[in-house]
């Protein structure tokens, strides 16, 4: 089985999830939401009267921080809720946002870490010298990939936010080959998914014209399409997370199609 051919056959056991249970796009959705209201909030609150201001470095850390909190707030809803999918019970939103209520400590120590660390990375990715951004785009893949599993550790079996990240690079080294994989897949999905939403907009645009009506469709395109990459890619982490702490290869995940992707290391 090629990488490619992997990448589409995990997509459809997780895509077979989350038919079963579409609910669980809500917490991507809840999510952007309330990153829009917050910037709505606290975005002029931030903003500098200056008519010639510096970059404000400091707002943008505050707004990013609390932006990567509420994301992880609701990661760790639907990571629960789809934990719970794989283990054939119902998942609900609410249950989600509860068992996220319950780990919020160990949300905001974890948030407090990776927060920072992508906001340095995101500057990295800005810079015009392109040994920086290639020195970025190594230790972002690295960092990714060492901090997959955090968010399922911090659910199943509720530890911290630090004792999560160090759980996390131990299972890693038992299914980096599968971690990888699922880094790769995402971003070729999104790749492939952002050109049809950009071709998509284009009718649109060319159908209903330039109104708010056009813009709502496309915001609604967008927040559908963000909310089911999203849901999958959370669904595909807990398989990969009981497959990496138990040993077990959850439904639907396993069969003779994929049998060549789980290999114990």
């Amino acid at each position: 089985m090629t990488v490619f051919q992997a990448i589409v056959a995990l997509s459809k056991a997780s895509w077979h999830v989350l038919r079963r249970y579409p609910r669980l796009c809500w917490f991507p959705v809840l999510a952007l939401a309330t990153v829009i209201a917050l910037f709505i909030t606290i975005g002029p609150l931030l903003s500098s009267h200056d008519p010639e201001p510096e970059v404000p470095w400091l707002a943008l850390f505050v707004v990013g921080m609390l932006a990567h909190l509420v994301q992880t707030f609701f990661a760790v809803g639907l990571t629960n809720e789809a934990l719970k999918a794989l283990r054939g019970e119902i998942p609900s939103v609410t249950g989600g946002i509860d068992a996220a209520v319950c780990r919020l400590p160990a949300i905001v120590t974890f948030a407090g870490i990776t927060g920072p660390v992508g906001f340095v990375l995101g500057v990295m990715a800005s810079s015009s010298r392109l040994g920086m951004r290639l020195v970025r785009s190594l230790l972002g893949t690295a960092w990714s990939l060492l901090t997959y599993l955090a968010i399922p550790v911090m659910v199943q079996e509720r530890r911290g936010g630090i004792p999560s990240l160090k759980r996390s690079g131990e299972l890693f080294r038992r299914t980096w080959g599968e971690t990888a994989m699922s880094e790769v897949g995402v971003r070729v999905l999104a790749a492939h998914v952002t050109i049809l939403m950009i071709v998509v907009a284009i009718i649109l645009v060319e159908l209903f014209g330039e109104s708010a009506f056009t813009l709502f469709l496309v915001f609604a395109l967008v927040a559908g399409v963000i909310a089911v990459i999203n849901s999958l890619e959370a669904i595909y982490r807990a398989a990969l997370y009981v497959f990496a702490a138990e040993g077990v290869v959850p439904e639907p995940f396993g069969g003779p199609e994929l049998e060549d992707i789980w290999q114990v290391k």
